[in-house]
């Protein structure tokens, strides 16, 4: 999909709203809320229907007689797990299925885990676990990533091989808005095609004339894997992207949507037309999505000779 402040303009021009200023007209934070409001929307209706689209996969080391660990950031709603596996040594060869049950059956027994409870953006295993060696594989439903535009790019930064330490932004060639930025705390860091290459950064302020951030704690410990480079660009919020994951053809909903809550604003009566339209764009791509295969799927096998500890 094309990037947010393409999607803008043309839902400018789709509502003959391209003349705007700081004081006049309609500004581009009102089309980027109504973007998202769209993105969000449509996302909810497929997984309603389509739950397994959406799945990502995390990995996280077991430490020993710690009972909770937390889910990702981009977890939908913190708690839309559909399968947690266990490995004793760490082994893809060795991960088993966990077993969801309720928090009234928490325990405080130790020993490998054959459970899971979901708690507020959390698992809780149980029994609890006894050993370091142990690895967890959490499968999810992901959140729609936050859309924004680019609010500037990298110049410097230090590394310190596990966290930043330092970063500035380059003023020479961007603008910093400074209201934007303002009503965050956090920032991601994408490349030019909208891909997250460091994720979450917390910071306390940025200093539109000299670029300069500064990171909550002095520091950003970040994760293995992620990179920045000089010319990348930030976006404003968690798990935020100026691209959506969306597939392409879900671009005209997005922009329907838009030019429905922008007509309705202008208060056109337009905007009845673009609802029936919207409708009828959201019962097409929701069915879209369905599963096709013709494939023919066995019945799960459950093993038996699982101990149960009295969970019944």
């Amino acid at each position: 999909m094309r990037r947010l402040d393409y999607l803008i303009t043309d839902a400018r021009l789709a509502t003959e709203n391209e003349d705007f200023s700081d004081t006049v007209g309609i500004s581009d934070e009102e089309f980027i809320r109504f973007i998202n409001e769209a993105q969000t929307r449509i996302h909810s209706l497929i997984v309603q229907q389509h739950s397994s689209i959406f799945l990502k996969e995390i990995t996280s080391s077991i430490i020993a007689n710690q009972e909770t660990y937390s889910l990702p950031s981009d977890c939908l709603l913190g708690n839309k797990v559909t399968q947690v596996d266990y490995s004793h040594n760490n082994s893809d060869a060795n991960y088993v299925p966990l077993k969801p049950t309720f928090l009234r059956n928490r325990r405080s027994d130790e020993g490998e885990p054959f459970y899971y409870i979901r708690k507020s953006g959390q698992i809780l295993l149980n029994p609890i676990p006894n050993t370091t060696s142990g690895s967890l594989r959490i499968t999810y439903i992901e959140k729609a990533r936050k859309l924004d535009i680019r609010r500037g790019s990298i110049d410097t930064f230090t590394d310190s091989g596990t966290a930043i330490t330092a970063l500035s932004l380059n003023v020479s060639t961007d603008t910093i808005d400074s209201v934007a930025v303002g009503k965050d705390n956090f920032i991601c860091v994408v490349d030019r095609a909208g891909n997250i290459k460091m994720t979450d950064i917390e910071y306390d302020s940025i200093d539109e004339t000299t670029g300069i951030v500064t990171l909550t704690n002095s520091s950003h410990t970040y994760i293995s894997g992620e990179t920045l480079t000089a010319g990348d660009f930030i976006v404003v919020g968690k798990n935020s992207s100026t691209h959506s994951e969306l597939v392409d053809f879900v671009e005209r909903y997005l922009l329907a949507y838009c030019s429905w809550k922008i007509l309705k604003r202008d208060s056109s009566v337009d905007y009845q037309e673009q609802q029936t339209e919207l409708s009828q764009l959201e019962t097409e791509i929701v069915a879209s999505y369905a599963d096709i295969s013709d494939d023919i799927y066995e019945i799960p096998e459950i093993n038996k000779d699982e101990v149960w500890f009295g969970f019944d």
